[in-house]
């Protein structure tokens, strides 16, 4: 959590919510788009966001560019009749540069 939640994504305009009642196994990260996503877990093991929380496909994109990480969908990865690999929710960026991410 404290890496996910730390400064490496406020380069993206992504930033923790700050919530008052929030856990440390339970905090949310915004891009002040109205966009959000839960991580739950020490270490965040479970990303989510709920309905009225936006999309958060941005955030998901800088959290697995910035990390070098991929995301799947619990949907994605529930293949008991499926044989292809699973892909990930979201649409993989290119590594940006500094003045691509500004």
């Amino acid at each position: 959590m404290s890496e996910l939640f730390g400064d490496r994504l406020k380069k993206y305009g992504i930033h923790d919510a700050q919530l008052p009642k929030s856990a440390d196994d339970a905090r949310c990260l915004t891009d002040d788009e109205n966009n959000y996503l839960w991580a739950y877990g020490n270490p965040a093991m479970v990303l989510t966001h709920y309905v009225l929380n936006g999309l958060p496909d941005f955030i998901l994109q800088a959290i697995a560019t910035e990390f070098d990480v991929r995301i799947y969908s619990e949907h994605e990865l529930d293949s008991g009749y499926r044989v292809e690999r699973p892909k990930p929710g979201y649409v993989p960026l290119d590594r940006p540069t500094d003045e691509a991410i500004s």
